[in-house]
C-alpha cells in the first residue's frame, strides 16, 4: 500500500464514521420529536416539495462523492492536489467532528421543533435559547464547517468546487426559511433577526 493509499484509507474511515454519526443524530432527533408530539417531523417525505427533495439529494450526493473520491483518486476530479498528511487529516477531522458536535447541540436544543424538510404545517415554535440565542441557522454553520474539514483532509477538484456551492446553497436555504418564519411569526421573528447573526454571532 502506497503512502497515498494509506492516507486515503484513513480519510475514508473518518468520512464513513462521520456519516454514520450524522445519520444517527438526525434519526434519534426525529424519533424523539415523533414520540413527544405524535407528528411526522420528516416532512421531506410526508409533504414532499421538488425543491426540498432536490436539496436533500444534493446533500446525499455531496457526501457520497466525498467517500467515492477516497476510493478512486485516479479520476481527475478526485485526484488530491496534495497527499493527505497526519497534520491535515487531524485538522480536517477536528473541524468535521466539531461540526457534528454543533449539529448535535442544535438538534437537542430544537427539541420538538426539529424538522427535516421544513414545517409546512406551521406547528413548530420559534426556538431562541442556547446556541439559537446568538445564531439563527447554526445547523447550516455546522454543515459548512464539516465541508471545510472534509476539504482540508482531501483537497481535490471535487471538494474545492463543492465548498462555494455548499456555501451558496446553505445561504439560499437560510433566506428561504427566514421568509417563512417572517410570514408566520411576524414581529417576533423580526426582533429575533435584529439581535442575532445568520450563521455566526453578531
Amino acid at each position: 500500500m502506497t503512502a497515498l493509499e494509506a492516507a486515503l484509507a484513513h480519510v475514508r474511515h473518518i468520512y464513513l464514521v462521520s456519516v454514520a454519526i450524522g445519520f444517527a443524530i438526525a434519526g434519534l432527533g426525529l424519533i424523539r420529536v415523533r414520540a413527544r408530539t405524535g407528528e411526522q417531523p420528516l416532512t421531506l417525505l410526508s409533504r414532499p416539495e421538488p425543491r426540498e427533495l432536490l436539496r436533500a439529494g444534493a446533500v446525499l450526493g455531496h457526501v457520497a462523492l466525498y467517500v467515492l473520491a477516497t476510493f478512486r483518486p485516479d479520476i481527475w476530479l478526485f485526484a488530491p492536489f496534495l497527499t493527505p498528511r497526519p497534520v491535515t487529516i487531524v485538522a480536517g477531522a477536528t473541524l468535521l467532528y466539531g461540526g457534528l458536535a454543533l449539529y448535535l447541540t442544535c438538534v437537542v436544543t430544537l427539541g420538538r421543533s426539529f424538522r427535516i424538510g421544513g414545517d409546512p404545517g406551521g406547528s413548530s415554535v420559534l426556538v431562541t435559547r442556547g446556541v439559537y440565542a446568538r445564531v439563527r441557522h447554526p445547523i447550516y454553520t455546522a454543515m459548512f464547517v464539516e465541508s471545510v474539514g472534509a476539504t482540508i483532509m482531501l483537497p481535490c477538484a471535487l471538494t474545492l468546487a463543492a465548498l462555494p456551492i455548499a456555501a451558496l446553497g446553505l445561504h439560499a436555504q437560510a433566506v428561504r426559511e427566514e421568509r417563512w418564519w417572517l410570514e408566520h411569526h411576524g414581529e417576533e421573528y423580526g426582533r429575533y433577526v435584529d439581535r442575532t447573526g445568520r450563521f455566526i454571532p453578531r
